[in-house]
């Protein structure tokens, strides 16, 4: 194989320990490496160093979110391009099980308000990971991978938050809102725009179309829970 067509194969080290009753657990690579600069982004939805790589930027915003719903933080490492990366996990420790296990307690912690909510989204790996997380909390979701589609499904299982990239090939995110306005007049629909966009041009169209929130990718899954709790989510980019 020629130099200029060789791959980089990168080695994997995992390690885990228990210290000062927390769980820590280290993933170390040789790969690609990290940017300073880029180290906190890492962890934001729909971030990508390496397009070239695949995926969509969905793996670490979920770990994140897994982690600190568990009262733990990860934390990404690296010393610069080329050179690696290292992510750490930490975790509240378990106590030592009692001798005789007591009843299996039901789940008590719930979403106070869950809603039904439509997520119009022309990636299906976007669409599957945003759906993971929202259905995580309570919540019923439906996937939409174009306007036409979306508004059929608006119309039998009527959400109340729909969530739009209005990047969609075909009938935009936009005009899916316009059409949604019309033909839920009488509803208290919510329209959420999803948009990686120029934030002051998206926006505006977004609250011409009728949306009643506009925001910018990437968002955290914080972001969202904080908007779908709030009784009218205000438009404003994040």
């Amino acid at each position: 194989m020629p130099p200029s067509t060789r791959l980089r194969v990168a080695r994997i080290w995992v390690s885990a320990r228990s210290a000062d009753g927390r769980i820590e657990i280290t993933v170390r690579d040789s790969g690609i490496g990290i940017p300073t600069d880029k180290l906190r982004a890492v962890f934001d939805l729909f971030t990508q160093l390496d397009r070239s790589a695949g995926g969509v930027g969905l793996g670490l915003a979920l770990v994140r979110d897994l982690a600190e719903r568990h009262g733990g933080n990860v934390e990404a490492t690296s010393e610069g391009p080329g050179l690696g990366s290292q992510f750490t996990v930490r975790l509240p420790g378990l106590a030592a099980p009692p001798a005789i296990p007591p009843p299996v307690a039901h789940r008590t912690e719930r979403t106070p308000n869950p809603r039904r909510l439509l997520i119009v989204e022309d990636n299906p790996d976007v669409a599957e990971s945003l759906a993971l997380i929202l259905r995580g909390d309570d919540h019923e979701v439906r996937i939409a991978h174009d306007g036409p589609a979306a508004l059929q499904i608006l119309s039998h299982f009527k959400p109340d938050v729909v969530l739009i990239d209005v990047g969609l090939p075909g009938m935009d995110g936009y005009q899916v809102a316009r059409r949604m306005r019309e033909e839920a007049l009488e509803s208290k629909l919510t329209i959420i725009a999803l948009s990686g966009f120029d934030q002051t041009e998206a926006q505006r169209r977004s609250m011409q179309a009728g949306c009643d929130a506009h925001l910018v990718k990437p968002v955290h899954p914080s972001v969202l829970r904080s908007m779908l709790g709030a009784e009218t989510p205000s438009l404003s980019s994040t």
